[in-house]
């Protein structure tokens, strides 16, 4: 399915620099995807993953050139799912035909072999004007059409350091850019890793800058920053939208952000580089690293309803009783970042396992918010539960995965 996209706002301002192809071109931005590979929350409608960001990507490209760009910050950590993540992502930008990765802080944390990784599976579009010389082997910037663009970072002093090569500070590469533009009649556009702040002071400190796309980790604007005669942009954070605008000779114009909902259809190649990292995530039995402390049994929640049957029969119509289900859909059973709040006592030695061996583990169930009932269940009168509140339901209702929730509102629906 094709989205109809309303046109968030309309700004056109024409740039002085002749360009050297006075075509018309579409700029698409994406990134800022810290591993949200796929939608993630209880939120509805949840946006962003890669496979409907590639989807949005052709779409929006249609009839027109492309200039696809990505902020970076692939992964937010560096453990082995982790790499996973950016080896997928890396694989579906290639895919979808990405132009330029700018390298972040994030991805360089991952270590040189991860980035090389990542920039041979992507394509080589791996770009980072700040690093010089070591064993890197990224490009400096992007030649594209009618534009030219840099990926840098106000830490690039420290991802050089992390990856073992000299960096060169921000200002020198931004001088090196607009020289390369103005010889060559291309439009300079520059990639930060820095904040809109960060953004702004490029921007008056260097005043032919076409565009600067900078890291953000709230929600994209919905009309353009424009400071003197440089658009300043940001996707926003988690690969949730896309910003979207049309290049006409040397004017941009028709500033869109696209949220990536669910009226966008999956691509179909980028479905089959998720199916095989979900895929990965199982077969390395990463479930299994997931640290577990020592603590007192559970009963599982039959055993807890056969005392009280009225709160079991509210707890089966609520949606805590599908809450494997909803993994098991998509394939993320076996997913180490998903399961512990689709199910009872993960982080303990006596919690779920699989479905089959402590089935009555399996889903949200009365110990995910009452705690251990194994004593209670044996001894009842000896033995109390103590009460839950709202403090039960914040390990998991986070405002990351759960933005809307309200104790208030969410307690009518499992009120028991």
């Amino acid at each position: 399915m094709k989205l109809a996209i309303g046109l968030a706002s309309i700004a056109v301002f024409s740039w002085s620099l002749i360009v050297s192809e006075p075509e018309d071109w579409e700029i698409v931005i994406g990134g800022n995807t810290l591993g949200y590979l796929s939608p993630c929350g209880c939120a509805k409608p949840m946006k962003g993953g890669i496979r409907r960001r590639i989807a949005a990507t052709v779409h929006l490209a249609e009839g027109r050139k492309l200039l696809s760009l990505d902020t970076g910050n692939l992964a937010s950590g560096v453990g082995r799912q982790d790499e996973i993540k950016a080896e997928s992502l890396a694989e579906a930008f290639r895919l979808g035909k990405i132009d330029a990765i700018n390298l972040g802080g994030r991805d360089a944390d991952l270590g040189l072999p991860m980035v090389e990784a990542i920039n041979r599976l992507s394509g080589d579009r791996l770009i980072s004007s700040n690093l010089v010389g070591g064993a890197i082997s990224l490009r400096s910037r992007v030649v594209k059409g009618p534009f030219v663009v840099a990926g840098t970072s106000p830490d690039g002093a420290m991802i050089g350091a992390r990856l073992g090569v000299a960096s060169l500070p921000t200002d020198d590469v931004v001088v090196d850019l607009l020289e390369f533009a103005r010889t060559n009649k291309k439009l300079p556009i520059l990639m930060t890793q820095g904040g809109e702040d960060h953004a702004r002071e490029l921007a008056k400190k260097h005043s032919k800058l076409f565009m600067i796309v900078y890291q953000s980790e709230t929600q994209p604007r919905r009309e353009p920053l424009i400071v003197g005669k440089t658009w300043i942009v940001s996707p926003g954070m988690k690969g949730q939208a896309l910003i979207s605008m049309r290049v006409k000779g040397d004017r941009l114009e028709d500033y869109r952000v696209v949220e990536l909902g669910p009226t966008w259809e999956n691509d179909a190649g980028a479905e089959k580089i998720y199916r095989r990292y979900v895929q990965r995530v199982s077969d390395e039995n990463l479930i299994e690293e997931l640290p577990r402390l020592e603590g007192p049994e559970f009963a599982g929640t039959a055993a807890c309803a056969t005392c009280h049957s009225a709160s079991a029969d509210v707890w089966k119509m609520s949606a805590h009783a599908a809450a494997l289900k909803t993994l098991e859909r998509e394939g993320h059973d076996r997913d180490p970042e998903c399961i512990s709040c689709h199910v009872v006592g993960m982080q303990s030695v006596m919690g779920f396992r699989t479905r089959t061996t402590t089935p009555d583990l399996a889903n949200v169930g009365c110990e995910s918010c009452h705690g251990a009932g194994r004593q209670h269940a044996t001894s009842p009168m000896q033995i109390s539960m103590p009460k839950s509140g709202v403090e039960s339901c914040l390990p998991c209702h986070v405002p990351e995965h759960s933005p809307e929730f309200d104790f208030d509102e969410y307690w009518k629906l499992i009120q028991h």
